[in-house]
């Protein structure tokens, strides 16, 4: 049988957990609010790289402390949702680390879970203004870039944030290239299709070119016919 904790660790634990109480970190997430630009920024900075052992986050699939990895990034994520207003100065230091996290891990973890759940809150709280649609779906392109037995092994997570997303917010959505991004992943999540290869081998590739191949039609292109 696996080796319990030791007694030590035990303690240390409980030690862990007095201070998180002390810290008092649902007001500091609260009060975070009112950090001014540059503050926040070194507050995200810090959220991204507190990490055990090496700074380079392709190394996940190797050692790492998977408890604080999901901590921090909750509190990331947390943060994120306080300060939606001004996301713009933060938004690609959150961007990259959730990239980092989402590309690079090969197999199902808590941490890609809570990675693609976090993301996909954000998403959702973040398209509630209709001007963040295109950074905001852009983002999601992210989930094309899995691993193929990764997506399909949180397919129910993503299926149901793109529900959520959906649900509250389709009519902020309005390019051809957006809802290509949409119904891709839904039929890769939602109904087991293979990932478009093309986004595994170019993962910059515009997705236009896709769609003008497809047919497929914007809001102001049907419109207009």
């Amino acid at each position: 049988s696996a080796k319990g904790p030791s007694l030590e660790e035990l303690e240390a634990g409980k030690v862990a957990a007095a201070c998180v109480r002390d810290c008092q970190l649902d007001q500091l997430i609260l009060d975070s609010k009112f950090l001014r630009e540059d503050s926040l920024q070194e507050l995200i900075k810090t959220l991204v790289s507190i990490r055990q052992g090496t700074e380079d986050q392709s190394s996940l699939n190797g050692h790492y402390d998977e408890d604080a990895c999901v901590f921090f990034l909750e509190l990331l994520v947390r943060v994120v949702l306080q300060n939606r207003d001004r996301i713009a100065p933060v938004w690609q230091a959150v961007h990259y680390h959730l990239y980092n996290i989402v590309v690079n891990i090969s197999s199902h973890s808590f941490l890609l879970e809570r990675a693609v759940v976090g993301l996909l809150r954000i998403s959702i709280r973040l398209l509630r203004r209709e001007e963040n649609a295109t950074q905001v779906l852009s983002s999601l392109r992210i989930l094309l870039m899995m691993k193929p037995q990764v997506i399909h092994s949180i397919s129910r997570q993503i299926s149901f944030g793109l529900h959520d997303l959906l649900r509250t917010n389709a009519a902020n959505i309005h390019s051809s290239q957006d809802w290509y991004t949409l119904f891709t992943l839904l039929e890769v999540a939602g109904a087991g299709a293979n990932l478009p290869p093309v986004m595994q081998s170019r993962p910059d590739v515009d997705l236009s070119e896709v769609i003008n191949d497809a047919g497929a039609q914007s809001d102001s292109e049907v419109q207009d016919a």
